[in-house]
């Protein structure tokens, strides 16, 4: 009881035994606490000497202040138990918590175990992946060897039956020739070079009957070498196609499904951009784009300047010179031709009638049979080589140059049903989504218009967008001279646009030359693709072979515009064959981590 009033006059609510220890007691209270202390020791000291005064004090001390040790004692257990379990709960909450970190700890390192597998197997089956698709294009490309091997050996061995069945064909003719010959000396022994006949192989009666009966069987030969029509002869162009460089025939409805590939030389042939579109892409996945886009005349190309006001009378004083001098000139051809048919009257005169007799018996009739037989199948022949193709060329271009610009477009969108020289859209192949620009050289021979470079342009920004993968397959003559500077400026665009496309966004573009592709195409998109495919045998140039030569007056070697030699100086990166497009192309997609649109 003393105790707690000792505390009660410390002014501290003890909560711990520690906390006695701990509290710092103000000046007051520690004078108090001494003074009462000594006081109990005087009292003790006294009550030893047995004053009686000082037990008094002492009794009075011990009434102020109650020392009860067993309640000191309990009050000490009961702060001491608290205290302990204080302390039991804050370990047990402490081993709580590090259990629950550590089993944080093994989830967190479990799960980066897990993303570890996991990118080690992504990285495997990316390596798997592309290993097969690098031996799928290993094997392809050996196909592929093969193919122009066995292409090779088919082309010798044509040749070499080519060569044969000409020196058979020529033996036979030198046989059939001499059996021809023996038989006239035997029917006719009197035509001898006496009679003015030639004794040789290739000329006489029988020669002119074989002539006669040739004319009987191939009445249409009979009439081309008589000069007639080439329009009289039936036209079989929707049969068959003639390949121009072997000019094989080959059969139309075949010649779509072989892809226009001439199955004599495997040549391509041109194809129309339609044509195109159906064996690239997969079936019913093309979706056109800005189709309502068409040309106009933006510079009046043909525009014509005022003529100025007709003159009267100069006009008529220079007839009249004209006149003048006409009538002075009819005056001394009428003199020439006056003093000409007086000599030749005279000459005349001199030739009596019997010596005109005479001399129209001396043309017996088989010289005049040699005389019709001079007229040849070669002058026939070279009669005809007269009209060169350069000739031929020359008018049908100046007929063409006769339309306006804008007769032209309304002629080519009517012939080939397109409002431009390019289809754009956006297809699949092999599953895989692209935008696709085609081509046409068939619509003023696939020149690039301000249409053609908006509709390409356009299709880029597309392509952006989606993040898709381009294809431009060229077929063109360069920029469209009827639209002048506007035409070069398409140019510039599509190649800032696929800036944007190639290098900004990191996305792919694969550009395919076909013949021919010239002029501005070739200076621009053509050979900007990050992959430039050709097909075998094309014509890529900027200038044309016969511009360059009237130019510059020099001649360009056979072949140097053509795909083998320019792929041999680096200027593609492949050559292929259209029956691998759509093969190699996905692969190519695959291999630059584009998806199928499926997946």
């Amino acid at each position: 009881m003393q105790i707690k009033n000792l505390i009660d006059s410390i002014g501290v609510v003890p909560f711990s035994i520690f906390s006695i220890w701990s509290y710092k007691l103000s000046k007051l209270k520690q004078t108090q606490i001494s003074s009462n202390f000594k006081i109990l020791g005087n009292a003790k000291r006294r009550d030893e000497s047995g004053s009686y005064n000082h037990r008094r004090e002492l009794k009075k001390f011990d009434k102020n202040f109650d020392f009860d040790i067993v309640d000191l004692e309990n009050k000490t257990r009961g702060l001491a138990s608290k205290h302990l379990s204080v302390v039991i709960n804050y370990f047990r909450d402490t081993d709580q918590f590090r259990e629950d970190l550590e089993q944080r700890i093994l989830d967190l390192e479990s799960t980066r175990n897990q993303l570890k597998e996991r990118k080690q197997q992504r990285a495997l089956d990316r390596r798997r992946t592309r290993e097969i698709l690098m031996g799928d294009f290993d094997q392809y490309t050996l196909d592929i060897e093969r193919l122009r091997n066995k292409m090779k050996l088919s082309e010798r061995q044509y040749e070499l039956d080519q060569s044969k069945d000409e020196e058979i064909d020529k033996k036979l003719n030198e046989i059939e020739d001499g059996l021809q010959y023996y038989k006239r000396e035997i029917m006719y022994p009197d035509n001898g070079p006496d009679n003015g006949t030639d004794n040789g192989p290739d000329n006489g009666p029988f020669q002119q009957k074989k002539i006669a009966q040739e004319n009987e069987i191939y009445p249409d030969k009979k009439s081309n070498e008589e000069g007639s029509d080439n329009k009289s002869h039936p036209d079989y162009s929707h049969l068959w196609v003639q390949c121009k460089s072997c000019y094989g025939i080959n059969y139309k409805s075949l010649f779509n499904s072989k892809l226009y590939i001439c199955e004599w030389c495997q040549s391509h042939v041109q194809m129309n951009s339609s044509d195109r579109i159906g064996f690239l892409v997969d079936s019913d996945t093309w979706s056109p784009m800005d189709e309502d886009m068409f040309s106009l005349d933006p510079i009046e190309f043909d525009y014509e300047k005022e003529v100025k006001p007709f003159d009267f009378v100069k006009w008529e004083s220079g007839v009249d010179g004209i006149i003048e001098e006409i009538h002075e000139n009819l005056k001394e051809l009428i003199k020439e031709r006056e003093k000409a048919d007086k000599d030749h009257f005279d000459a005349e005169e001199g030739k009596t009638e019997q010596e005109h007799l005479d001399g129209e018996e001396g043309k017996t009739e088989q010289e005049h049979f040699d005389a019709e037989e001079g007229k040849t199948e070669q002058e026939h022949l070279d009669g005809e080589e007269g009209k060169t193709e350069q000739e031929h060329f020359d008018a049908e271009e100046e007929e063409e140059n006769e339309k306006t610009y804008e007769e032209r477009l309304n002629y080519y969108q009517s012939e080939t049903g397109l409002n431009d020289a390019i289809q754009t859209g956006i297809a699949e192949i092999k599953g895989i989504p692209v935008a696709l620009g085609v081509m046409d050289f068939k619509f003023i021979a696939g020149t690039m218009g301000s249409v053609v470079g908006e509709k390409i342009t356009r299709l880029i920004e597309y392509a952006i967008k989606e993040f898709l993968p381009l294809v431009i397959i060229c077929a063109s003559g360069g920029a469209r001279m009827q639209e002048g500077s506007l035409s070069l400026m398409q140019m510039s665009k599509i190649a800032c646009a696929l800036y944007t496309y190639k290098l900004d966004k990191k996305l792919f573009y694969v550009s395919i030359l076909t013949s021919p592709t010239t002029g501005g195409v070739t200076a621009s998109f053509g050979m900007l693709g990050n992959v430039i495919i050709s097909e075998p045998g094309a014509v890529i140039a900027f200038a044309g072979r016969r511009v360059i030569e009237e130019t510059l007056h020099i001649e360009v070697p056979e072949g140097a515009q053509e795909t083998e030699y320019l792929f041999q100086k680096g200027a593609f990166d492949l050559i292929l064959s259209r029956k691998y497009f759509k093969r190699i192309l996905s692969l190519l997609y695959l291999f630059h981590n584009y998806r199928l649109a499926f997946a």
